[in-house]
């Protein structure tokens, strides 16, 4: 690595740092997204006691008592040194460092192969729309698994199979979808075959090898399995099919509209590059080719779910580095509007910097005025009425909480008592349907038996409810029944001590 490299990694990852720090820190107290809480919190439970193989907290969860498991076990290791800062102000402090360490390694793959602009690429990451910002800011273990799976490319494009192996066995370690690193390889193989070009099977191998071995080798293992079963196949299903789980907005699916303007910086490069090359009739290398299935997987992936665009704008990115050293070798393209030195001489590199600045300050101002909002207007809703059934309630006691999303800041604030369900509905669901379906309509108010269903169904001995509109029957159900006693309200959340 050269010193232009070293220092251009250096630039990029302290403008990373104050990019990311402006957004994390513009409300120092308050998380974006509630699961950051569940994160930090598991983080500060493993420095404390070590990898943690029960899980009483959730307990009617697929993932909840003996058979839980932490797929995101290395995440959660990385984040240890960061709770010693405070668990607030070291989730914040790990969501400004692991996305500017994720647009440093964009960089240096890009520079370490001396494709075309590698620092246009890595800051171009800064005008991709509201999407992939606001996604940014969600302190989550995807922070950590794309620079790994640009990592896991890098090394499949490069052939090294220990490299590769150790790459897949960490990755096994840090996110659910930790099979992606052997889809990569397999992405690899199939185009090369098509081109009729040689690629080294031991290459696959070494992906299979090290994922493998690493997901066997997971403390958790082999909860781990139907860890994997529930989120790839059944929590996407369900978020798609018949099923109303009520699950995360995030797993719905991206507008074509908000697809086509949110991304449209982002997607004028890649299939602007495409059409280039295609107008000089000349031939895409297999890499390149590889990537451009990749990446075009992951924006269809982003239409179907928007959580996919954390995925689909840095591996666009990565592929457009290549796309553009195609363009470069083609010297002697023909004349016309779209010849190459007119795209890299005279205005257009202006132009486009232009339009990366403006992409960039409207990511900012769109982001800040939705964190803005968070901030005012719910701030951190559950922590008071947490701390409350602490030190009101017995030790072990069963909180029926109505919300699944309001189970990490329930657990970041209250340990000392149990919950019915957290971070995703189906997993209660797959614990048990019946369960589900109780909890489910006895939330919505759909059912007038709270008191029989809480106790002898669920064993809980309080109710915990955020005081929304979609909680309102079942608020209005919980008032009028003698065997209920409201004991807490703040104006945000409402508990109910079963008498």
């Amino acid at each position: 690595m050269n010193k232009k490299t070293i220092v251009g990694a250096l630039l990029i990852f302290v403008i990373s740092l104050s990019y990311f720090a402006l957004l994390q820190f513009s409300t120092p107290k308050v998380l974006y997204e509630p699961d950051s809480y569940y994160h930090i919190k598991l983080a500060e439970m493993i420095r404390d006691h070590g990898p943690i193989q029960n899980f009483p907290w959730a307990q009617y969860s697929v993932l909840g008592k003996d058979t839980f498991a932490d797929f995101d076990f290395l995440f959660h290791l990385l984040l240890i040194p960061f709770t010693f800062a405070g668990l607030i102000f070291g989730i914040k402090l790990a969501g400004v460092i692991f996305p500017a360490i994720l647009v440093t390694i964009l960089y240096l793959i890009i520079a370490k192969r001396e494709l075309p602009f590698p620092f246009f690429w890595a800051v171009s990451i800064f005008a991709s729309g509201f999407f992939f910002t606001h996604r940014m800011m969600y302190v989550r273990p995807y922070l950590i698994s794309i620079p790994l799976s640009l990592l896991i490319v890098d090394a499949i494009i490069d052939k090294k199979e220990i490299k590769l192996f150790i790459l897949t066995f960490l990755f096994s370690w840090t996110y659910v979808m930790s099979v992606l690193s052997v889809v990569y390889a397999l992405v690899f193989v199939f185009v090369y075959a098509i081109k009729k070009e040689q690629f080294p099977l031991k290459v696959l191998f070494s992906a299979i090898g090290g994922w493998l071995i690493g997901f066997v080798a997971h403390p958790n293992f082999p909860n781990t399995l139907k860890a994997m079963f529930t989120r790839l196949f059944f929590t996407t299903a369900s978020s798609w099919g018949n099923i109303n789980m009520s699950a995360g907005v995030e797993m719905m699916p991206m507008t074509t509209r908000i697809f086509f303007v949110d991304l449209g910086y982002v997607l004028v490069l890649f299939v602007g590059l495409i059409y280039v090359l295609m107008m000089y009739k000349k031939e895409i290398s297999a890499t390149s080719n590889c990537l451009i299935l990749i990446s075009t997987v992951f924006f269809v992936g982003t239409l179907m779910s928007r959580r996919v665009v954390e995925y689909s704008v840095p591996f666009s990115l990565y592929t457009c580095a290549f796309l553009c050293r195609d363009l470069i070798k083609n010297a002697k393209a023909p004349q016309g509007p779209f010849r190459y030195k007119s795209l890299l001489a005279g205005r257009t590199p202006i132009a486009v910097m232009i339009v990366l600045v403006l992409f960039s300050v409207f990511s900012v101002k769109t982001f800040a005025r939705d964190y803005n909002y968070i901030a005012k207007e719910r701030g951190d809703l559950v922590e008071k009425g947490a701390l409350w059934l602490k030190d009101n309630s017995e030790e072990k006691d069963i909180v029926f909480n109505c919300g699944w999303d309001n189970f990490a800041q329930l657990l970041f604030s209250n340990t000392k008592n149990y919950y019915i369900v957290g971070l995703d509905p189906t997993y209660i669901y797959m614990y048990n349907r019946g369960l589900w379906v109780k909890w489910d309509m006895i939330r919505k108010g759909a059912r007038k038996d709270i008191y029989d269903v809480v106790k002898n169904d669920f064993n809980a001995k309080w109710i915990f409810t955020m005081n929304t509109n979609n909680r309102r029957q079942f608020i209005k159900i919980a008032d009028q029944d003698p065997n209920l006693e409201r004991v807490y309200f703040d104006g945000n959340s409402i508990i109910y001590k079963l008498r």
